[in-house]
């Protein structure tokens, strides 16, 4: 078999590698490669990421979402701190402030436009940015341009967004009538509106397991300059829709990870919190690093190991993953 080529600039035979994802000589070359691109321009050092009580996740819809996607079904919102009006955001911030804090997530429900409802949100967004030293992360889904304009100028540090690549993929799993043209605009508007710190996030096996929209939305990421590419995968959880759903194996993940390195060579990327748990999340963590992550979320304390074992050097942040150390 001929070497594969990738690069940045060149998406012309990307869809092709959907038939030969599952051949081991394929995943092999991949993975060689990206490993060679990433000790190039990362050496062999891993910034493990552990946000906790530090760096808290914030729900500015408390457990509304006009939204019913499959993996979720609002689950996720329960564990967010609520903070459905601005004068409660500000008091929570303050106080995390005051404890110490490195910085807060602020995300939410979604409306049937898909984007998080920020609106009453911006001049306390500013105030906390001014007031204290919090780093800001805010997921904003498919934010329209007046919004984004709006969220610049309160000089957040970073903006995450998931990025979905197919159609029948958002119809099926978000429940929206939109399409990956839409999460291209959303990215442009970010970046034309001068959010800093754009991040997208891909989940791996979001199309009930399967790998179907993930190339397409690497295709999408490459349309602006990412701070940091984020690799999530999926997690079935209970009491939703796709709780018996198989998730992507270690080998699924690690592939799209290579061609991620390959084809953004000096972009960060991180493995993000929401992959799947158990025995799979170590060999998962390991895999993915072999494939050119430089960045883990909580990472196994046998996946530390194993990469100690390997030489690699180990920082370690209290902040979210999307952060630049």
């Amino acid at each position: 078999m001929k070497p594969l080529q990738y690069n940045l600039n060149d998406f012309s035979n990307i869809d092709s590698l959907f038939k030969e994802l599952g051949k081991i000589e394929v995943f092999e070359q991949l993975v060689r490669r990206a490993e060679e691109i990433t000790y190039k321009n990362f050496q062999k050092t891993i910034h493990c990421y552990y946000p906790g009580k530090n760096f808290p996740p914030i729900s500015v819809t408390g457990t509304w979402c006009a939204l019913n996607c499959k993996h979720c079904e609002k689950h996720y919102l329960k564990h967010m701190i609520s903070a459905p009006t601005p004068s409660k955001l500000f008091e929570i911030c303050l106080k995390l402030y005051e404890k110490g804090a490195k910085g807060v997530l602020i995300s939410g429900g979604n409306t049937k436009n898909g984007y998080v409802l920020l609106e009453n949100f911006i001049d306390v967004l500013k105030r906390v940015k001014h007031e204290t030293n919090l780093i800001i992360n805010v997921h904003t889904g498919l934010i329209p341009l007046k919004l984004a304009k709006q969220l610049a100028k309160t000089e957040i540090d970073y903006a995450s967004i998931d990025i979905v690549g197919d159609t029948s993929t958002i119809k099926e799993i978000y429940q929206i009538e939109k399409t990956p043209k839409d999460y291209q605009t959303a990215l442009k508007t970010l970046e034309e509106a001068g959010v800093k710190g754009i991040s997208p996030h891909i989940c791996i096996g979001l199309h009930y397991g399967k790998i179907k929209h993930e190339l397409n939305a690497l295709k999408i990421i490459s349309t602006i300059t990412p701070s940091t590419i984020v690799l999530i995968a999926l997690k079935p959880t209970p009491k939703t829709s796709m709780q018996n759903i198989s998730p992507p194996s270690p080998q699924t993940i690690a592939t799209i990870t290579a061609i991620t390195r390959i084809l953004f060579p000096k972009t960060p990327i991180a493995l993000g919190c929401m992959i799947p748990g158990g025995k799979q999340k170590t060999e998962t963590e390991l895999l993915a690093v072999k494939a050119g992550i430089n960045k883990l979320t909580t990472p196994t304390r046998l996946t530390q190991k194993q990469l100690q074992k390997q030489k690699y050097t180990l920082k370690y942040h209290e902040t979210c993953c999307v952060i630049q150390p």
